[in-house]
């Protein structure tokens, strides 16, 4: 049962300084940079994710559902999200900052998170206002990418806590097959993962099973073609 109280909102907010930027354009679609071949329509993603290890109890395997639209040429005209116990909506926009409001009781709005875009529509940093706009952030991500947009650098900065830098390496279909975490330039911890793919007839896979770290993911997608 999705609450009320729990729904978030996505705000779009064109910045005063990016009003008059002319994007630039790329070849790649947004069907395209999602590993998606043919007329696709509609892509319906269920995200499974358990404990690798179970000891033997009971544990909890939270499902995520979301779903994509796409034009006719391959881009995306609307994403609609069942995340838990949270619906995200999330429309296509041309601006290069974006502010999200997760509205809560009395409608009182509860940690904006301001997120970046690059000119070809990267997301490069996120903020999170843990107290408001007016205050300082609590929390931040900036995002680095490769010539094939793929994310290879993350930096999460923690305000008087930490700075830690993630560094991703990806597998010929563009999913992450190694995760190295750095703090002060020294790493941390490592995690490598391991794929098996089910495809359709048109190659689109429609199964997929992570294997690797502390959880066993399986994602499922159900594709309609033009």
């Amino acid at each position: 049962m999705i609450k009320m109280n729990n729904l978030f909102y996505i705000i779009m907010i064109t910045s005063l300084f990016t009003s008059n930027i002319i994007y630039a354009q790329k070849n790649e679609t947004d069907k395209v940079k999602m590993g998606l071949k043919k007329k696709v329509k509609t892509v319906t993603l269920i995200k499974i994710k358990c404990p690798s290890e179970s000891n033997g109890t009971k544990f909890h395997c939270p499902t995520d559902t979301i779903t994509y639209n796409f034009d006719k040429k391959g881009n995306q005209i609307k994403k609609f999200t069942i995340k838990r116990d949270t619906i995200i909506k999330t429309y296509r926009n041309d601006t290069l900052i974006t502010l999200e409001y997760n509205i809560g009781d009395k409608g009182k709005i509860l940690q904006p998170i301001r997120k970046i875009y690059s000119k070809n529509k990267l997301l490069v940093k996120t903020i999170v206002f843990k107290n408001g706009l007016n205050n300082r952030p609590s929390m931040q991500w900036e995002y680095s990418y490769d010539n094939n947009d793929l994310k290879i650098k993350q930096i999460f900065t923690q305000w008087h806590n930490k700075k830690l830098t993630t560094v991703y390496d990806y597998n010929e279909r563009g999913d992450i097959k190694k995760e190295q975490n750095f703090k002060n330039d020294q790493l941390a911890t490592e995690k490598n993962y391991n794929y098996k793919y089910v495809d359709d007839k048109k190659g689109n896979w429609i199964i997929k099973k992570v294997y690797g770290g502390e959880y066993k993911i399986t994602e499922k997608r159900k594709i309609i073609y033009y």
